[in-house]
């Protein structure tokens, strides 16, 4: 896993994208995608947004149902407000 996977740490490098800044830690690469959904720290999530985003991921290769999974523990401790608690129950 990346360890710090947030939209700072990710450089356009001419057509592809490249993460920088790795905290290299062991896990499911799907465990960094929540991080990325919930930034930059203002915005606030929309499901049509998200869908898109989870959908480049799982292009790339991710399993697009654990990267869901992993999505919802961030909203329990993050403190989701309801708007963004219909998304993640969307995502189930």
């Amino acid at each position: 896993m990346h360890g710090d996977f947030h939209h700072h740490n990710i450089l356009d490098a001419g057509g592809r994208h490249l993460a920088i800044d790795p905290k290299p830690m062991l896990g499911e690469p799907e465990y960094d995608v929540p991080s990325f959904l919930w930034n930059p720290l203002s915005y606030r999530l929309r499901l049509d947004v998200t869908e898109q985003r989870l959908a480049a991921f799982a292009a790339a290769g991710l399993d697009e149902e654990r990267m869901r999974a992993w999505s919802v523990i961030p909203g329990a401790y993050l403190g989701a407000d309801d708007d963004e608690a219909e998304v993640l129950q969307a995502l189930l």
